[in-house]
Parts: C-alpha cells; sequence; structure tokens
C-alpha cells in the first residue's frame, strides 16, 4: 500500500471492515457498479467473488481499480433488482440502487464530505457560493455527524437552496487514519476519495458543473466572472484552484464571515478543484486535491480564482496550530465577497 505506519493507533482509523460502499446500476453505461475501499491483498480472495441475479444466474464482473477504491463492474442490459453475492458459504443480497443524475441535471453543484461541521458553518458555505459563484445545488456525503440528524441537516440546506436540489447521503463509515499515525496516507483514506468519485458517477453524472471542496473553504474570484464561468473556458472541462489559509482577528472567532486575515507571507495549501462530468478531465478518477490521473502539470491552477481556507471552522478532528501568524493583513477579494453574501462580521 505504500504507507510506513508510526503510530499503534493509526489501525484505529484504517478500515479494515467495510467490503462495499455502495451498489447501483449505471443506466448510460449499462453496468451495475460496485464502488468498494481498494482491495489490496483482499483482492486474491475475490476468486472466490460470485455475483448473481436475484433469479440465481450468474453474472460476470471485472474490476477497475484506482488509488484508494476499486469498482466491480457488472455489464447488464436489464438491472436486476437485487444482486446475491457469495463466497464460499458465505452468501449475502443487497439492492442494486438506481443513479439519481436527473436531480442534477444542468445543475452547478456544491459537493463535500461532511461530519460533525455546525450547521451555521454549512448554511454560511451555501450561501457565499450561492451569491458569488451561482451555486443551484448541493450533494454533501456525512460521514457519521452526531451533533444533528441527517433529517436537520437537509431542512438547513433545503431552506437555502430548495428541498428538490439538495441531497443528503448518509455514509458512517471509517474515514481512514489520523494525521501524525503513518506516513503515505493518502492511499489509506479510502473514504473520501472513493465518496467524490460515487458522487460523480451515480449523482452528479449530467451536472453543468460541480465544486469540490470542503466546508471551511471559500472559492474567490479576482476579478469578474464566478468559477463556473473559469470552467467553461477551459477545454480541459477541469480547473484547479491554488489555496491560501484565512484565519479571524481572533483564535475566539468561528465564522466563515470573520475569516478575511491572511498572513504577509500568505501561506499556501494544496489545491482544489472544479470540473464538468463527461467533458475532457472531468471523466477521469478525481482526488481530494485533483485529478487521480494527471499530473498537475497537465492541469496548471487558473490565476483567475483562489480559494480560501478558513483556519477555524474545524472540528479539531486533526490537529492543527491555535494560533494566529502575528503579520496579518486584510484579503480585500475574500472581504468583498463576503460582504456580498451579507456576511462579513467586523467590529
Amino acid at each position: 500500500m505504500g504507507v510506513k505506519v508510526n503510530q499503534d493507533h493509526f489501525y484505529d482509523g484504517y478500515d479494515r471492515s467495510t467490503l462495499f460502499y455502495d451498489c447501483f446500476f449505471d443506466a448510460d453505461e449499462k453496468k451495475i457498479k460496485i464502488y468498494a475501499p481498494s482491495f489490496l491483498n483482499f483482492e486474491s480472495h475475490l476468486k472466490r467473488f460470485i455475483p448473481a441475479s436475484e433469479h440465481g444466474l450468474p453474472l460476470r464482473w471485472v474490476i477497475k481499480k484506482h488509488r484508494c477504491f476499486d469498482v466491480i463492474e457488472i455489464s447488464v442490459k436489464v438491472p436486476p433488482s437485487a444482486l446475491q453475492v457469495s463466497f464460499g458459504d458465505w452468501k449475502q443480497s443487497f439492492k442494486v440502487q438506481t443513479d439519481v443524475r436527473g436531480m442534477f441535471a444542468g445543475a452547478k453543484v456544491l459537493c463535500a464530505v461532511n461530519k460533525n461541521n455546525e450547521l451555521k458553518w454549512i448554511v454560511d458555505w451555501v450561501i457565499y457560493h450561492q451569491c458569488n459563484h451561482g451555486i443551484e445545488a448541493v450533494l454533501i456525503f456525512d460521514n457519521g455527524s452526531n451533533l444533528y440528524t441527517m433529517e436537520e441537516l437537509s431542512a438547513a440546506l433545503s431552506a437555502v437552496v430548495g428541498g428538490d436540489h439538495v441531497a443528503v447521503v448518509s455514509a458512517p463509515l471509517p474515514y481512514g487514519p489520523s494525521k501524525g499515525t503513518g506516513s503515505g496516507l493518502g492511499r489509506a483514506k479510502f473514504f473520501q476519495t472513493a465518496m467524490l468519485n460515487l458522487a460523480r458517477d451515480r449523482f452528479l453524472a449530467r451536472a453543468s458543473g460541480v465544486l469540490s471542496i470542503d466546508i471551511d473553504e471559500l472559492v474567490v474570484s479576482r476579478g469578474e466572472g464566478d468559477v463556473f464561468d473559469a470552467l467553461e473556458k477551459s477545454w480541459l472541462g477541469f480547473i484547479l484552484l491554488d489555496g491560501y489559509w484565512r484565519y479571524p482577528s481572533s483564535v475566539l472567532r468561528r465564522s466563515h464571515g470573520e475569516h478575511f486575515w491572511q498572513s504577509s507571507r500568505n501561506d499556501d495549501c494544496p489545491a482544489k478543484y472544479c470540473y464538468r462530468p463527461g467533458r475532457g478531465f472531468g471523466r477521469f478518477a478525481v482526488g481530494v486535491h485533483g485529478s487521480l490521473l494527471f499530473s498537475r502539470r497537465l492541469i496548471p491552477s487558473v490565476d483567475t480564482h483562489y480559494f480560501a481556507h478558513c483556519k477555524f471552522i474545524t472540528t479539531g478532528w486533526k490537529r492543527t496550530s491555535r494560533t494566529l501568524p502575528e503579520d496579518m493583513v486584510v484579503d480585500s477579494e475574500l472581504a468583498r465577497s463576503l460582504t456580498a453574501a451579507g456576511l462579513i462580521e467586523v467590529d
């Protein structure tokens, strides 16, 4: 796997129990797709994997391998309502889900994984991107939040976007080991990468554009036009966004609207991206910070937009410094965008 374990509690977060994430019928490709964490050394056992229709007819399958996740594909003209799976003496039946691409067809979609972010943060995040980038729909994969129910999260989003354009998918599965427990952790964190690709295949294949960022990130325009305008101009169907850390004036301030300060060094962070499913590089596997298949040298960052990574919009799930830079100055472009969305908070 290419991971060196530094601390024993690496295994507390490592997913050793999930066999499959989801199973659905891709109506465009006429295939059942079973999303799974990387099989790794379990792959040798898959020769005993026998999928069958609900009538017991065996089905032929292939594995499409990706970094951090694998997909079992089964070509069928008419999908069975359920799939019978056996591993030797072990047998299990599960429903074949349908794709829901029509829900997001033609829409500009905001997509993220969430766990216990405050509802106000999530709502403000959506309002900001609605106002500044014309977001029309939201897809959230919830990784086991216990501060609110999925119904409460969906209701909060629907109040802003409209219920017909919101999907909250409950996915209370292991995320992966935490920072500091090992080196090469990217390959050990199956969940988020798998969800972002499942999002494209099952939900967003017909969307006009997908902005894939976290709840603590805000995309900022350096001039005229929103991020989807920049995407439309790219023949790649995929653009990268450079990221920079932003801070509030006090560590006690915890809202997006207070994070318009930057260090004089303008400290950077890993890139994020916006893409058009089904077009150019947007047709291929994505990661958390860019394409899984294509080097950043092939996808240069756009100079018209960047994203602000808000330091104290955090649930503390990974270790982070709790101090502020001594040499902070205002990010005027971000402050202007926050003001436009009615979110800026100053004394």
